[in-house]
Formats: structure tokens, C-alpha cells, sequence
């Protein structure tokens, strides 16, 4: 069993809801910690890159448990879609729609362990963005937050807030959506002060299973935590006593469980096994 959390890529999109909505959904990658992100330029370019973003602004010293996503609520906009991934697909995203399902705003949020692994989702998410942002120095935004419109944020902010990163994305803007700014201010003001928590999870299957009736998938999640589960070379069924794995074809299977705490920590667990 392997387990992960929401630190190791920030993305704009997943691709079909970015498709149907126009925008780009080009990953944006984060390198290890202790290491540069992943950067496509070279030479004279990523120092333009780096004069023109700089992220070593004086950070928060109090640490952030998360966003309290229940708190989290816009005018005229209601909650439409909420998708929770490992950290390599963007963490949290909240799509909020309009009474007549038009999908107006977009946040994405990423509790990550410390100020550093969130300096660098910001520095990656800053590289993939297509128009020029400025630095925005309301501190409701956060302790460094770049955003459209020479920082004031009308349809994007990106920023920071000690160890979480996030982003606010106005879809279609209009009288009856609020702007980007102050949306941002909201995700902010629903930060909880504390240590980083991430949901512990435990998958098991056997070693080998057999690859006409599968197996049985056991599961344990601390505090109860609801789940979701996908699986790569097999498809989960719902047994009588819990998750059945049912592989397509012989080989090799992985199991994912994705866990989200009612702060938006993110983690996802893993157990592997062989289909004969």
C-alpha cells in the first residue's frame, strides 16, 4: 500500500471540464521537494520568468490545517461539482454554477506540508498562465497572490497563504458574479489555523487474484472518512460485504482510494496486485 498527498503537481483543468468550458488544461508539473520546479524555459527566459514573478515575499509564520470547505459558499453561485484529486491532478476543485447550470467560477485549493512545497505550486501554476498577471498586494489575498487586471484581480488570482496554494478562475464573468479578488477572499478568510492533517487510509488485496472473479478489496479509513475508488487493468463492484475488484484480463492491477478531509486534505492510497 502506498499513499500520497496533495503536493506533487498543480493543474488548471482536468481536460474534459476545461474542453467544455474553452480553456486551457495544459499540467503544469512540480519537481520534488528540495529541488527547482520543472520548468520548459531556459537561459534568459526563466530569468524574465523569475525577475517578473518572484515568490520570496515574506510568508505567514502560522501554519494552516486547511480551508473549511463548508464555508465556502458565493453569492448567487451555488456549489455544481466538486472533484478531489491526488495532488498530480490538482487537488480540490470547486465548480460553481449559476441557477441555470452555467458553470460561472472555478477554485482549486492545495493544503500542502510547508511554505516551500506551496511557493512552488505557485511558482509552476504561474508558469502555465498565458496572460501577464501582477503582484496584488491586498493581504486578504494571501502572503503573495499575483492576479489579472494589474492586481486586482477580475477573473484570476493565484497566490499563497503560508502552506496552502490556490487558485480562483472566473469562467464567465458578469453583475451577478462576484470577481476573482474577492472570491479569493473568501477561500481566505475559510483558512483554519493548525498543523496539515491528511485522512489515513489502508488498502489490502491479495498478491495474486484470480482474473475471472476478482477479489475482494479491503479498506480502512480513519474517522470514516467517506472514499472513492478507481482502478487501472480491472473495474470495482459493489459486494455484499464491501468492494469487489474485477479484473478486465490477466495481469496487473493498482487500486486507488481517494480520501478528502472536511479541510481539504488530500490523500490517495494505492495497493497493487497480479491477475492470473
Amino acid at each position: 500500500m502506498h499513499a500520497k498527498h496533495v503536493f506533487v503537481k498543480w493543474v488548471g483543468l482536468p481536460m474534459a471540464l476545461a474542453l467544455s468550458l474553452g480553456v486551457s488544461a495544459a499540467p503544469a508539473l512540480a519537481a520534488p521537494y528540495g529541488q527547482d520546479a520543472v520548468s520548459p524555459m531556459t537561459g534568459s527566459l526563466d530569468q524574465e520568468f523569475r525577475a517578473a514573478y518572484p515568490l520570496d515575499a515574506p510568508s505567514s509564520s502560522l501554519r494552516l490545517a486547511g480551508v473549511a470547505l463548508d464555508r465556502l459558499r458565493l453569492p448567487g453561485l451555488q456549489l455544481s461539482s466538486r472533484s478531489d484529486d491526488a495532488g498530480d491532478e490538482g487537488g480540490v476543485l470547486l465548480s460553481f454554477s449559476d441557477r441555470s447550470g452555467a458553470v460561472r467560477a472555478l477554485v482549486q485549493i492545495a493544503v500542502l506540508p510547508d511554505v516551500l512545497w506551496a511557493r512552488r505550486v505557485l511558482g509552476t501554476e504561474l508558469r502555465g498562465v498565458a496572460l501577464p498577471l501582477s503582484r496584488a498586494f491586498d493581504p486578504l489575498l494571501g502572503d503573495l497572490a499575483y492576479a489579472d487586471e494589474g492586481g486586482r484581480g477580475t477573473s484570476l488570482v493565484l497566490a499563497t497563504q503560508a502552506n496552502i496554494a490556490y487558485r480562483v478562475q472566473i469562467v464567465e464573468s458578469g453583475s451577478d458574479v462576484p470577481s476573482a479578488a474577492s472570491i479569493a477572499g473568501l477561500v481566505r478568510t475559510a483558512m483554519i489555523a493548525g498543523s496539515p492533517t491528511y485522512p489515513q487510509v489502508t488498502l489490502s488485496l491479495p498478491a495474486t487474484i484470480d482474473a475471472k472473479s476478482g477479489a475482494a478489496l479491503r479498506i480502512q479509513v480513519a474517522g470514516g472518512l467517506p472514499y472513492t475508488l478507481r482502478a487501472e487493468g480491472a473495474y470495482v463492484a459493489r459486494g455484499q460485504s464491501g468492494p469487489l475488484v474485477r479484473p478486465f484480463a490477466a495481469g496487473p492491477i493498482t487500486v486507488f482510494a481517494t480520501v478528502t478531509s472536511e479541510l481539504g486534505c488530500v490523500t490517495v492510497a494505492s495497493t497493487s496486485s497480479l491477475a492470473r
